[in-house]
């Protein structure tokens, strides 16, 4: 059985489209579209998986 790290690390990027290089400290997983938007305009960050 896998870990659930390996899991996590073979799930992100075919989920994603983002590679785990590319992703810092902190994810914000949601599924409204809305608080994705309003978090990057806040805090100026990129949407990534659009």
């Amino acid at each position: 059985m896998k870990s659930k790290l390996e899991i996590a690390q073979n799930w992100f990027p075919r989920y994603t489209g983002t590679q785990l290089d590319e992703i810092g400290d902190y994810l914000l997983l949601t599924n409204f579209d809305n608080y994705v938007t309003k978090f990057a305009d806040k805090f100026g960050c990129d949407i990534k998986g659009e």
